[in-house]
């Protein structure tokens, strides 16, 4: 109950009133009622069905991140996010595989294991199968992999079932494979995105720190690219100098 903090009156509606029934002084109400938890649609599956939970997930994950991972909630059984990412990254994942067959199947015919049509067939049936169990090894490596680098740099405020809960969402982006060659550029760009987002709205790191965490990986691949070309630079440099100084000695 709201109370008048002049005369201690009580107050009936305090979200119409302005002023004191009692002492007619006006009022201010300090501390907001807690915000009703609100379930993401894909976790409501009684009361939206598949279709429209599963449609209604994806354009808010994708589209509205920030208000998307504020109603993730981590008290949940983590299946129906696994569930979401099986679905909608297998999807993405066979209509790459279809896209990559199409546009770049003449390709293979060049190699000299792919001559006959049974090979490339093999494959096919092969990639189509093991699909949904790639999507989930890649989930769950990428949430142990994320996780551990959050807890590294000290940036995890929640458990790893949260980590594991952004990273399944964030296959939402595997969508966008349906679009030929384009898709799997946005794809991966937008995902490193909703993952920033996700640990900025649940881990409570800066997007900063979130984007340093997702990209320190990448960053320290392309520093030891880097240093494996010089030095191999360097050694071509140095042999060519020892060369040409035993040549002239000799």
């Amino acid at each position: 109950m709201v109370v008048c903090p002049a005369c201690g009156s009580p107050v009936m509606s305090p979200e119409n009133t302005r002023f004191c029934a009692a002492c007619n002084r006006p009022f201010h109400i300090e501390e907001e009622l807690p915000r009703a938890p609100r379930i993401i649609p894909w976790e409501n599956l009684e009361k939206s069905g598949i279709v429209n939970a599963f449609v209604s997930t994806l354009k808010k994950c994708l589209f509205d991140p920030h208000a998307f991972f504020d109603d993730l909630s981590f008290s949940r059984n983590s299946s129906k996010a696994w569930l979401y990412a099986l679905i909608v990254g297998s999807i993405g994942s066979i209509f790459s595989f279809v896209w990559t067959y199409i546009l770049f199947g003449p390709l293979l015919d060049l190699l000299p294991w792919m001559d006959d049509y049974s090979a490339k067939s093999a494959i096919s049936v092969a990639g189509l199968i093991f699909t949904p169990l790639i999507v989930t090894v890649k989930v769950f490596f990428a949430a142990l992999y994320f996780h551990g680098l959050l807890y590294l740099t000290r940036g995890n405020k929640q458990n790893a079932a949260a980590t594991f809960r952004i990273v399944c969402y964030t296959q939402s982006t595997a969508i966008f494979d349906l679009i030929p060659v384009f898709g799997s550029i946005i794809s991966p760009l937008w995902s490193l995105y909703l993952l920033a987002v996700g640990f900025n709205k649940v881990h409570k790191t800066s997007m900063v720190k979130a984007f340093m965490i997702i990209l320190l990986p990448i960053v320290f691949l392309m520093v030891m690219i880097a240093m494996l070309a010089l030095l191999f630079g360097a050694g071509i440099f140095i042999y060519d100098v020892l060369k040409d100084s035993l040549s002239y000695f000799r």
